[in-house]
């Protein structure tokens, strides 16, 4: 019997190819590229600060596993890494150990005229090592005399 005389026979064939390449198009599954990002940060800064006034900077977001949140102000480019960021010379004003949901606030006074940038970073908790970066978020601000 050939391929002509057996149509279920030639459908097999040609179906199996066409769901491989449906999974090949869609990534194998597509739930997963529908769902949000396990970690996130977020900052919410006031754009504007009067000098020698009080002001809060608040870092909240998600977190699936143990992470590290850790917070800097600066008057110049956040780093690409929290590490890249403390060496950079930013401030660190906050630093806490977080999961699932959360939110950090901290008070500050604005000191120095001019813009200024909150940099957040979320990192995994050693070990593995190197630390793992797993979101970032910056927010700018200016103080005013």
């Amino acid at each position: 019997m050939t391929h002509l005389q057996n149509p279920i026979r030639t459908r097999r064939r040609r179906t199996i190819p066409l769901l491989v390449g449906a999974l090949a198009l869609t990534g194998g599954a597509a739930a997963p590229a529908l769902a949000g990002s396990p970690y996130t940060v977020q900052i919410k800064v006031p754009s504007t600060v009067t000098q020698k006034h009080d002001f809060t900077v608040k870092a909240y977001g998600e977190s699936a596993n143990l992470s590290e949140l850790r917070v800097f102000l600066s008057n110049l480019r956040c780093g690409k890494t929290a590490a890249r960021e403390a060496a950079g010379g930013g401030a660190k004003i906050l630093a806490a150990k977080v999961v699932g949901s959360y939110t950090k606030s901290v008070g500050l006074v604005g000191k120095f005229v001019g813009p200024h940038r909150v940099c957040a970073y979320l990192t995994s908790v050693p070990p593995p090592v190197p630390v793992l970066p797993r979101a970032r978020a910056v927010a700018p601000f200016s103080v005013v005399p």
